[in-house]
């Protein structure tokens, strides 16, 4: 779990506040943040109201007014509320509108989906230490560039836990698309494909569908499925089921996992249960064990990350993982 972020009240003509400075949310339990707010210079009190989707025409300079004049006062006041953004964050240089609507509590997650009952949102569950997020937030951007009619909201899965919760996402990056309160769909992992695809359907932009050239892959058998889960388990001496990779871990207790095996200097390898969601359910029954991560022996399994980390503090790990 990460601690929140809340917002810092910092004031004063040179004060740029960094995107957390505007009450981006973490991933830990509820958040409250205070609303963003322009500068509080007189000049832009006076000069500019700031709509979502302000007019250019009201913004375009009149070439021969002085220096002095209200137009171009309220450019200046523009320019510095919307110096506020990240240049990741806004389409273009010249108009930096907000894309990503950053989540704050769950109250403000409903009154964002309640404002428009019929309006497709795209959720996008992150978290600052997952690098997959980076990539899918950029996905995540472009889609909104591209469907400026598409609620696209931010939610930093371990600080909004409640929300996250309410969605049963466990690893990130999550998308889920609503209209409204309804759930449309979900894709775990960096996935643009799938994504854009969802995204179009629900937007009423599929296009026609291809013809069917391969025939339908067979379902494994639950035989099959324990024989190949049980070759999993052996492909090495110790073997790490979680959620991503160990350089890219997708969920924190995963990232934890990886981190006591290699402080305890112990070589193994690892299958990304989110990659399987056949050995994900399988291995589940199989072990009798509802959780991940799971640590696995010499082809047998000894338990989860709390149980393993208790060996690991009285040695008992270490000895084990001798005999593999």
């Amino acid at each position: 779990m990460v601690p929140c972020i809340r917002e810092r009240a910092k004031t004063g003509p040179n004060h740029r506040p960094d995107w957390h400075d505007r009450g981006q949310v973490k991933t830990h339990g509820a958040v409250k943040s205070s609303p963003v707010t322009a500068p509080t210079s007189k000049a832009t009190q006076a000069e500019v109201s700031i709509s979502p989707r302000p007019s250019l025409a009201s913004l375009t300079p009149n070439r021969s007014s002085s220096a002095s004049s209200p137009t171009l006062f309220a450019i200046a006041g523009f320019k510095t509320y919307f110096g506020l953004l990240s240049p990741s964050l806004s389409p273009t240089a010249s108009c930096r509108v907000p894309i990503f609507t950053p989540v704050t509590s769950p109250d403000h997650f409903q009154q964002l989906l309640s404002a428009d009952l019929k309006r497709v949102s795209l959720v996008n569950f992150w978290a600052k230490w997952a690098e997959p997020c980076k990539q899918m937030n950029e996905i995540v951007a472009e889609l909104a560039k591209k469907h400026p009619e598409l609620l696209v909201l931010q939610v930093e899965a371990e600080e909004q836990e409640d929300i996250s919760e309410s969605f049963q996402v466990e690893a990130v990056p999550s998308i889920i698309l609503l209209r409204g309160h309804t759930l449309l769909g979900r894709v775990g992992g960096v996935d643009a494909k799938n994504v854009t695809t969802l995204v179009d359907k629900h937007l009423g932009k599929t296009p026609l569908a291809q013809p069917n050239g391969q025939a339908e892959k067979r379902e494994e058998t639950e035989e099959e499925l324990v024989a190949r889960m049980h070759r999993i388990m052996k492909q090495s001496p110790v073997v790490l089921f979680m959620k991503g990779d160990p350089d890219k871990p997708r969920c924190g207790f995963s990232r934890k996992a990886v981190d006591l095996l290699r402080e305890q200097k112990v070589t193994f390898t690892h299958f990304d249960i989110l990659e399987d969601e056949a050995v994900r359910q399988g291995l589940k029954k199989l072990n009798d064990w509802p959780t991940y991560p799971q640590f696995i022996v010499n082809g047998e399994f000894v338990g989860g990350l709390d149980v393993v980390t208790e060996m690991a503090s009285s040695g008992e790990f270490k000895e084990v993982c001798a005999t593999a």
